[in-house]
Parts: C-alpha cells; structure tokens; sequence
C-alpha cells in the first residue's frame, strides 16, 4: 500500500512539467525522470542546474529532478543519499511558497521516515513535523492532501494504540474539510485497512471500503481484489446481502479474475447460485 501511494504521488509530481512550455533541456530531463532512468535525468540535471541562477524556474526544477534521482537511484549510496537530502533543504530555501517547496518537503519528509542506506535511522517526528508544515503553507491543494494521507500512515501503522486511533480520527477530519480531495479514496482505505487488521471489525472495514467506492476508486487499483476484498470483511460482518453483491462482482465485473472460482464457491457456501465465468477468448455471436 505504502509503495502504491509513493507510485500515485510520482504521477502527480510531475503532471505540471509535462507542457508545451517546457524548454527541450528540461522535457528531455523530465522524460528520463517518467522511464525511472535516473542515471540518465541526474547528469541532465546536475548540466542545467550549474548553468542557471539560484532561484531561477530552471534551476528549482532541475535541482528537484537532481535531488530525486539521487533519491530513488539504486542501488542505494550513502553520500547520494545524503546529497539529496542537501538538494532538497536548499530548494525549500529558495522556493518560499511555491508548489515546488512543498513537493519537496514531502519527498524530504519521505526520506526521514524511510531508511534509504545501511544503518540509516528513520526519523519520524522530523516527517510528521514536515508534513504538517505543508498543510500549514499550502491549505485546501492537492499537495496538502498528500501530505495529509502521509503523514496519517506514519500514525496508523505505529505499534502503539494511541497513535493509530490519533491517525484514524486524523484522516477522517480531513475527510470532512476536504471529501472530494483526488485522494480521498486512498484516505478512506487507510482507515478500512486499520479497523479490519488491527481492531478486527469487519463492519467498520466494509463501510469505509465502501466510502473508498463512493469516493472514485484510483485507476491503477485491482478491482477484483478489491471486490474480493469487501466481500469477505462483509461475510465476516454477517452482511450477507452486501457479501453476495461483491463475490458476484469478482465474477461478472472482472475478465479472467483469479479470485472468480473462489467467488463462485463462496455463493454456494451462501447458498446463492452463482454467475457462469466469462471466457474471454469464446467466440462472440454476432
């Protein structure tokens, strides 16, 4: 899940360079950046970077694509690592208010929180502590919802109760101030997945699965898995209806799922006669 999250963010980071505007130094840097090529995008970068102004628009975007394939290059090195994080401090330096600083915090809040190289220590408070500066400067952006869904995982997969519950009423605060936020879907499985694994209620898990429906699943997600997913933590909640519905959404909703012949076991075990299985490579009739 965790690794889902930082994927849909790397979309997003990049989403406002990719523009007709962009000069050709910099869309080639940033197409290195979308192929995961970072060997490539940090020499491109670390070229445009000496050659411009601190502060400058160029100098802010290759000195964050330098800072990042530092970040994510593999394998990991310590001096690259702590390079990056040295990038990352002079643009939130040089980018007071821009969308940019707040990016950057994210990923250098990201950076505290994970261990990046051999004996690297994560550093918590220093992410929680970033991430609510962003929602501070940046009220009401989709880079403060991030930081928001970020910053409640960093809570609600502590081992301590407290912290979890403290995560979980985050998040659904946020939830009332921003219901529409692009990841709002993301925000409402957090606490689904929290009230099933670790407080084990099903029926609270199957209601906020639900919201995460209602919500507008992301477009990468398995939806089989998914459905599968809801319909078992609503068998295990004694809503049997909703059980149904779901298992029977695996079967008719998914091509080639393979969670289809389990599905079909489930709704006999129902008592339910069960959707035949689509063959997806049977001749259509016209």
């Amino acid at each position: 899940m965790k690794f889902y999250h930082f994927l849909l963010f790397f979309i997003f980071l990049f989403v406002n360079y990719s523009n007709a505007k962009t000069p050709a130094t910099l869309s080639k840097m940033n197409g290195e950046l979308d192929f995961l090529n970072y060997s490539a995008s940090a020499k491109l970068a670390e070229k445009i970077r000496k050659k411009t102004k601190v502060g400058s628009d160029k100098w802010l975007k290759s000195t964050f694509a330098l800072a990042l394939s530092l970040h994510q290059r593999q394998p990991d090195v310590k001096s690259e690592k702590l390079r990056a994080e040295k990038l990352y401090n002079e643009l939130i330096k040089n980018s007071e208010g821009k969308i940019i600083q707040a990016k950057a915090m994210i990923l250098l809040a990201r950076m505290a929180s994970e261990r990046d190289y051999l004996n690297d220590k994560s550093d918590n408070s220093k992410a929680k502590r970033l991430y609510s500066e962003v929602i501070k400067k940046f009220p009401n952006t989709q880079v403060s919802d991030m930081a928001a869904l970020f910053k409640a995982h960093l809570y609600v997969f502590s081992t301590n109760k407290e912290e979890i519950i403290e995560g979980i009423n985050f998040t659904k605060e946020w939830l009332k101030k921003r219901p529409t936020n692009v990841f709002a879907s993301l925000q409402y499985s957090l606490i689904s997945d929290r009230y099933y694994r670790y407080f084990n209620d099903p029926k609270r898990a199957v209601e906020y699965s639900l919201e995460a429906e209602r919500a507008g699943l992301p477009p990468l997600i398995q939806l089989d898995h998914f459905y599968w997913n809801v319909a078992n933590k609503a068998e295990l909640a004694g809503m049997t209806n909703l059980a149904v519905k779901y298992y029977k959404k695996v079967i008719t909703d998914v091509v080639s799922s393979g969670f289809a012949y389990e599905s079909q076991m489930r709704l006999r075990e129902l008592g339910v006669e069960p959707p035949k299985l689509i063959d997806p490579f049977a001749v259509q009739e016209k």
